[in-house]
């Protein structure tokens, strides 16, 4: 419905591409992951004393976390087959971060001390949204 909503109010007309592009890749750091298999998603859970919350999320809603921070897309390349993970990841520290080409320095050490795993810059193949036509919305 969204879809033909926005193709009729903005006459959008998109593709599915792929695409070569810059992106970032999470692999296992060398020292190894600091995550644990869990059971149940839940709420981030606080800490006793103050300190880092710990999360329990599949790794695709970490990947995601971490992505939304970077200025391109992460690929998960870690080979971690376990349903959910448990971890800690400063939440703060991560907001912190500036966007864009900069965020990597700030975001890359947070996930390798936090995480154990790494990010490496690379180019890859993905799929793409590419948007041939937009028009400004027609009245209602």
């Amino acid at each position: 419905m969204l879809q033909t909503l926005l193709a009729e109010r903005f006459r959008l007309k998109v593709h599915r591409a792929l695409k070569e592009l810059p992106v970032y890749e999470l692999v296992l750091d060398r020292n190894g992951p600091k995550l644990t298999t869990a059971s149940v998603v839940t709420p981030p859970e606080p800490p006793k004393t103050s300190g880092i919350p710990k999360w329990r999320m599949p790794m695709e809603s970490l990947v995601h976390l971490i992505s939304v921070h970077l200025d391109r897309p992460v690929i998960d390349r870690t080979g971690l087959t376990g349903k959910l993970y448990e971890f800690q990841l400063d939440q703060i520290a991560l907001a912190n971060c500036r966007t864009g080409e900069e965020a990597f320095d700030c975001v890359s050490p947070l996930v390798q001390e936090q995480l154990g795993l790494r990010l490496n810059r690379r180019r890859d193949t993905i799929d793409a949204l590419m948007v041939e036509r937009v028009e400004r919305p027609t009245g209602n």
